[in-house]
C-alpha cells in the first residue's frame, strides 16, 4: 500500500513550488491530484502533466477514485511514496471520512474571493472552510501552514491561526457542513 509523503492543499495543485521545492523536501513517486474537476476536464490534465517533474507519476482521480486507491482496502500497489495534492479542505474531509489516512495536512495555498479572509499569506478561507479544517484537525491530523518549506518561512500550526480568527470575534467551532458523499462527525 502507498504511503503519503504529503498532503498539501493548494489550489494550483502543480505549479514551480510544489515541483522545485516540497518535492525535493517530500519525493515520491507518484502525483496524485485529487479533485473531481479537474478529473472530468482532460485538457487541464494534459495542463498537469506538462508541469509534473520528469520520472514522476501523475495521476488525477475523483474522490471516489482517490478512495479506492488509497483507502484501508487501496490498490496503490507498490509505489511507496505519494505526494497526495487537493484543492480545498472539503475534498481532504472527504478522503478521511472515506477511511484515507494522512497524519499531517499542509496548507499552501487557498486564493481570496467572494466570502473569504485571508488567514496566513497567500492564504484565505471562507467560514465554513475553516471549520472543516477545524474537524480535520479534531480527528487528529497536524494541520500547518506552510506556502514554501524555506528556513525563513516556519511552518505555523492551525491552532495558532484558529486562535488569531476567534481572537477577531468569529467562531470556528460550529458545526461542520457535511462535505459530499460523507458525514459529519
Amino acid at each position: 500500500m502507498a504511503s503519503i509523503s504529503l498532503a498539501r492543499i493548494d489550489d494550483r495543485l502543480i505549479h514551480g513550488q510544489v515541483v522545485i521545492k516540497w518535492f525535493r523536501l517530500f519525493p515520491a513517486d507518484e502525483i496524485l491530484v485529487c479533485d473531481d474537476q479537474v478529473r472530468a476536464d482532460p485538457f487541464l490534465q494534459r495542463v498537469l502533466a506538462l508541469a509534473a517533474p520528469p520520472r514522476v507519476r501523475l495521476t488525477v482521480k475523483s474522490v471516489a477514485e482517490t478512495i479506492a486507491y488509497l483507502g484501508p482496502s487501496g490498490d496503490a500497489g507498490d509505489r511507496p511514496r505519494v505526494m497526495l495534492l487537493l484543492r480545498s479542505p472539503r475534498t481532504a474531509l472527504q478522503l478521511l471520512e472515506g477511511g484515507v489516512s494522512f497524519g499531517a495536512l499542509n496548507v499552501g495555498g487557498m486564493a481570496a474571493g467572494p466570502g473569504t479572509r485571508r488567514l496566513y499569506k497567500s492564504i484565505s478561507a471562507t467560514p465554513e472552510q475553516i471549520a472543516q479544517l477545524e474537524e480535520i484537525a479534531r480527528r487528529g491530523v497536524r494541520v500547518f501552514f506552510q506556502t514554501v518549506p524555506e528556513p525563513e518561512e516556519t511552518p505555523v500550526e492551525f491552532e495558532a491561526i484558529r486562535r488569531r480568527y476567534e481572537s477577531d470575534g468569529v467562531a470556528v467551532t460550529a458545526a461542520v457542513p457535511r462535505a459530499a458523499g460523507g458525514t459529519a462527525r
